[in-house]
């Protein structure tokens, strides 16, 4: 996924981690943005703007937010914007939308705009999310195996480490600190993310399945995983500071920005 989508998940998963665990909202920003601001919608015919994602969640408590998630694009090469989605205790949800504008070379200037939203579909429990992660890991791995795609091999294999709980992946300031099974979900997802922007694995991956006349289990592969690892951010960032009894639920030991380019994913991984 792409830093998009990471800032999206990333925001939603803390937001919610604070106000379902009443705890400090917590939160840095990628090195790729910035500066982050929010417009919310005119009331009472005033406008406001949050000029840092800690105001945006003050705000957002007094007006009565209850429940924080995000909402990821499904479709691969979708331009549709990645979404901060927040429930309000008077029935109102509201999607911020984000829209990336450069400001110097290699960083940007994220704005997110406040939309009103229908009540949509509740996102993927995440019991089940990490059941189609683990599941559709273990298909990429083996593939990329037998394609000879070691490096591809090993990301996947990772991993599945982590949402296991065997591994963990290296501490970085901006990244959440969701712990428990909803934290081995959200970086489990992460960790797999090697798609371009149309969903596969680079050139080298297509390009070996064609070889091998494997381009059909290919793309099928591609296409799951791609699925499962964006259900399973959105899963987790809405499952952010549940507590014990709810994280035993999860079947993690059950068998079975801008793009920034695989090898930057791989090092980050390993």
């Amino acid at each position: 996924m792409n830093g998009e989508n990471f800032l999206a998940a990333s925001l939603a998963a803390q937001a919610q981690a604070a106000i379902a665990s009443s705890s400090d909202f917590a939160f840095t920003a990628p090195p790729e943005a910035e500066s982050i601001l929010f417009r919310f919608l005119p009331v009472s015919g005033g406008q406001f703007a949050a000029r840092s994602p800690t105001e945006w969640f003050g705000r957002c408590l007094a007006m009565g937010a209850q429940r924080f998630g995000c909402e990821l694009p499904l479709e691969p090469g979708s331009l549709a914007p990645a979404r901060v989605l927040v429930d309000f205790s008077d029935g109102r949800r509201s999607a911020f939308a984000a829209r990336w504008f450069q400001a110097s070379k290699g960083r940007y200037t994220v704005a997110f705009q406040e939309r009103l939203e229908e009540g949509g579909k509740p996102p993927l429990d995440a019991p089940r999310a990490a059941l189609e992660l683990r599941s559709a890991l273990e298909e990429s791995a083996s593939l990329a195996s037998r394609l000879g795609l070691q490096a591809y091999s090993a990301c996947f294999g990772r991993a599945l480490s982590i949402l296991r709980g065997e591994a963990g992946l290296p501490s970085r300031p901006f990244w959440p600190a969701l712990g428990g099974a909803a934290g081995r979900l959200f970086d489990a997802a992460f960790a797999s993310d090697v798609f371009e922007h149309r969903g596969g694995w680079g050139a080298l991956g297509r390009r070996c399945a064609t070889e091998a006349g494997a381009l059909e289990p290919y793309d099928r592969a591609v296409l799951r995983l791609f699925l499962a690892t964006r259900r399973a951010a959105m899963a987790a960032a809405a499952a952010a500071g549940c507590g014990p009894d709810k994280e035993r639920d999860f079947p993690a030991h059950r068998p079975g920005f801008p793009a920034r380019g695989l090898l930057r994913r791989l090092r980050e991984v390993f």
